[in-house]
């Protein structure tokens, strides 16, 4: 008990005596004037050349963080390139009902799930945003399809 009140003591007396108020100090010269100041603004220095940083053709840039791997740029446009095929998918049946189901190439879907679309870079995931009576609308990014039911 009397190591832990003499430890309290000693921080108490060290907080007190490092709390005072630091004051700049103070200088015999007068305030420069608004020209001199201007003219002294960066403390006097003038840079010799400045520093220029040119990225090499092959190589990792050094900005980047370590372990990142940028992506691949495709020159395919990609406007071009999601376009929804809806001849890719049939669906056979809808259940309309609390979830709706949309059966689509055998597998049952809902609301919110993804349909995976195969392209020419990769696979994409298309967003079952509504199903209604006859129809069931996907969506990927800003571009919506509508996937009608196959009456065969």
């Amino acid at each position: 008990m009397k190591t832990i009140f003499l430890g309290f003591c000693s921080l108490l007396a060290f907080v007190t005596a490092y709390s005072q108020e630091v004051t700049a100090p103070k200088y015999s010269n007068p305030k420069p004037s608004p020209n001199e100041a201007a003219s002294f603004s960066n403390g006097g220095y003038r840079a010799q050349t400045k520093s220029v940083f040119t990225m090499p053709e092959k190589g990792r840039n050094p900005f980047w963080p370590i372990g990142f791997i940028p992506r691949q740029k495709s020159s395919i446009i990609e406007e071009q390139l999601l376009r929804i095929p809806i001849e890719q998918y049939k669906v056979t049946s809808i259940i309309l009902d609390t979830p709706s189901i949309a059966v689509i190439n055998g597998k049952d879907y809902t609301r919110g799930q993804f349909l995976t679309q195969a392209t020419a870079t990769g696979t994409i995931k298309l967003l079952i945003t509504n199903i209604e009576d006859g129809l069931v609308t996907v969506q990927y990014k800003a571009i919506v399809g509508k996937i009608p039911i196959s009456r065969k």
